[in-house]
């Protein structure tokens, strides 16, 4: 390896050594940075999750209304045949 490679080595060196001086100087207000970091993560989170729970709660509502309806109608289709209505059955059906 010629001198000047040895050179270039050694500077690279050093500057991949003044890298991690400075990262180990700031590494409390780095890991305290990343900490704020995450905090604000996780409470962007909390709402995101509440929101979805509050959707869910909706969409489950909504579920139980449509299976009300559904079971209200299947009466009033039983009802119709019981009365040999076939076309107001298969209307209430539709």
């Amino acid at each position: 390896m010629s001198i000047w490679a040895k050179v270039v080595t050694a500077v690279r060196g050093g500057v991949n050594e003044a890298g991690e001086a400075i990262v180990d100087h700031q590494a409390l207000r780095i890991l305290d940075q990343e900490i704020r970091d995450a905090d604000d993560n996780l409470s962007k989170s909390k709402v995101a999750l509440t929101g979805i729970i509050a959707k869910r709660k909706l969409a489950d509502k909504k579920v139980e209304s449509l299976k009300s309806s559904v079971e209200e109608y299947e009466g009033y289709a039983i009802q119709a045949l019981e009365k040999d209505d076939e076309t107001l059955a298969t209307e209430i059906a539709e």
